[in-house]
């Protein structure tokens, strides 16, 4: 699943540029809800798991923050990212995404039995 608050259109070229195919009706966008938290326990309901078996990217650390429950959090270095954000990411325990990493990071966490 993708929670976003932008629009599956702006997400999809993305993906596929990064050779990650996600069902279109995996994506949780805007459309559905901006509160990246109320997308995640949307997801949590429909696949009946903890939030401890989710991964969440985000590039804001401020959104990551809000959710310490979460089982991988990813701080997206791509986005509004500046340097002190990425230092204090590092010793909250949150992963540093970049766009040369995510894709194998997100397939790694993918054949991870804690996330299947």
């Amino acid at each position: 699943y993708i929670g976003t608050s932008n629009k599956k259109s702006a997400i999809t070229p993305v993906l596929e540029a990064e050779g990650l195919r996600i069902d279109n009706r995996k994506i949780l966008d805007a459309t559905i809800s901006e509160d990246k938290k109320v997308l995640l326990e949307i997801i949590e309901k429909i696949e009946n798991t903890r939030p401890d078996k989710i991964v969440f990217v985000d590039d804001s650390l401020e959104q990551l923050k809000l959710v310490p429950h979460i089982g991988t959090r990813m701080l997206a270095s791509w986005g509004y990212v500046i340097k002190g954000d990425l230092q204090q990411a590092k010793k909250l325990g949150i992963a540093i995404a970049t766009k040369d990493n995510v894709g194998h990071l997100l397939q790694e966490l993918s054949s991870s039995s804690d996330f299947k």
